[in-house]
């Protein structure tokens, strides 16, 4: 079941960057999780094929994208590139 979540969701890399002041602005960020083992179909259609992917859109458009990085500075510019 696809669910959107507003950020940040949960206690890993990502809820680090609390949306309430990082680099001193207040970002309001939306998330699709989708399930890797059953979401197969979701997977393909953003061309992902590992686990722990983030691909960030500003709009329609794709800005960027990351596999398997857990680092909160490489997450937030990735991130940062949606605004």
């Amino acid at each position: 079941m696809r669910r959107w979540r507003n950020y940040p969701p949960s206690q890993d890399a990502t809820s680090r960057l609390q949306a309430s002041d990082y680099l001193g602005v207040r970002h309001e960020i939306s998330r699709l999780v989708v399930d890797f083992d059953t979401e197969k179909d979701v997977m393909k259609s953003f061309n992902v094929s590992y686990r722990s992917t983030f691909v960030v859109f500003k709009g329609p458009n794709e800005v960027g994208r990351s596999t398997g990085d857990t680092q909160q500075d490489s997450i937030a510019a990735l991130f940062l590139k949606a605004l």
